[in-house]
């Protein structure tokens, strides 16, 4: 069983940060970027609902990874949350996204006022799966050498992390009521919830600025940034497809090496702060 660590960080996210954080490809940037405004919000339901599991879990082990599992994702919304105020204050065409985000807030705190303890678990399973599908491949295709400072630090750190707690939502769904159908059905939906805010909040933030998607680039990085596009989605894509076998588990997938290099530098930074 891999390890969940807490690491307390602390990112400096200057005024004049590039946002175009993958080198050349000011889409994926902003995809990236506008799916993040959705943490502050999406982070702490998850932290919410995996945390109302544990009152029902028997299992001692399971019940401290919740905690970790938590722990791990309070400083990764607090984190971007610090970067989406430095954005929206960098660039104040970015205010729009405060209404959307704030539509976006309620959402999930209705659907833990509204909908089952199990439902809400197959929404944070979906999301993790979904994640854990992406975070392989981008660590196997090692996207973070691509990305620039402090951006590009963020997004390594945060899913790595991701790896690590992989199997705590899934987990948490087994113990309380086990049912693959359900998990299969129910979380389709909520990731479609999840993928539908993504590209909603994208798309304000490209339409709000669309000077930073006008960024010059030459025919061959064009074609090599379309050659990363397309090989994360076909890699991604079948990645995500095994969620919905009866046989997966994320314990049971293989982490690339650049995982562990990562983790590793990670908890040297720690260990040295």
């Amino acid at each position: 069983m891999d390890s969940i660590s807490v690491r307390k960080m602390t990112f400096e996210f200057p005024e004049d940060m590039e946002l175009v954080f993958l080198e050349n490809d000011p889409d994926l940037s902003i995809y990236f970027l506008g799916s993040w405004m959705s943490l502050p919000y999406l982070e702490p339901y998850l932290i919410k609902n995996v945390r109302r599991a544990a009152d029902e879990i028997t299992d001692a082990a399971l019940a401290e990874r919740i905690k970790l599992f938590c722990a791990q994702e309070g400083v990764h919304f607090r984190e971007h949350a610090k970067a989406n105020d430095v954005i929206r204050a960098a660039h104040p065409q970015f205010v729009v996204m405060k209404e959307l985000e704030e539509e976006l807030r309620a959402e999930y705190e209705r659907f833990t006022e509204t909908k089952s303890l199990r439902w809400n678990l197959a929404y944070a399973e979906a999301f993790e799966s979904f994640t854990t599908a992406g975070a392989i491949t981008q660590f196997e295709m090692r996207i973070f050498d691509n990305m620039v400072a402090p951006l590009g630090d963020l997004f390594a750190w945060h899913v790595m992390e991701e790896l690590e707690h992989r199997t705590v939502a899934y987990e948490a769904l087994e113990a309380v009521e086990p049912s693959y159908w359900y998990r299969v059905l129910v979380g389709t939906r909520c990731l479609m919830h999840y993928l539908r805010w993504s590209f909603k909040l994208a798309g304000a933030m490209a339409k709000a600025a669309p000077e930073i998607m006008k960024q010059p680039i030459g025919k061959a990085e064009k074609k090599r940034r379309n050659k990363l596009r397309r090989t994360l989605l076909l890699r991604t894509f079948p990645r995500t497809l095994r969620v919905f076998s009866p046989r997966y588990h994320p314990r049971d997938l293989a982490l690339p090496d650049s995982f562990y290099e990562v983790q590793s530098k990670y908890d040297e930074i720690v260990a040295g702060s």
